[in-house]
């Protein structure tokens, strides 16, 4: 899901668009105040970002959002990206 949905614009945990807000832990943390999977997911499903300029409003399941949460953040927890 990561993959189809989220990296061309997050390939490798970073972002293409905000360089500094990256998907590593210290940036999730520090822009975005996301600590839990489903903070992540919260914040892909509800942002104006993700729904908006992206359109990700209907493309993903309740499921499918939390598995791309659950990637992201064991990737930025556990220092893999």
């Amino acid at each position: 899901m990561f993959q189809a949905n989220c990296s061309s614009c997050h390939a490798g945990g970073k972002n293409a668009i905000a360089k500094t807000r990256t998907l590593e832990k210290e940036a999730l943390e520090k822009f975005l105040f996301l600590k839990s999977e489903e903070d992540i997911s919260d914040f892909v499903k509800n942002s104006d970002v993700h729904r908006g300029a992206l359109a990700f409003a209907g493309r993903m399941s309740d499921e499918e959002y939390k598995d791309v949460a659950r990637f992201v953040f064991d990737q930025a927890m556990e220092g893999k990206w």
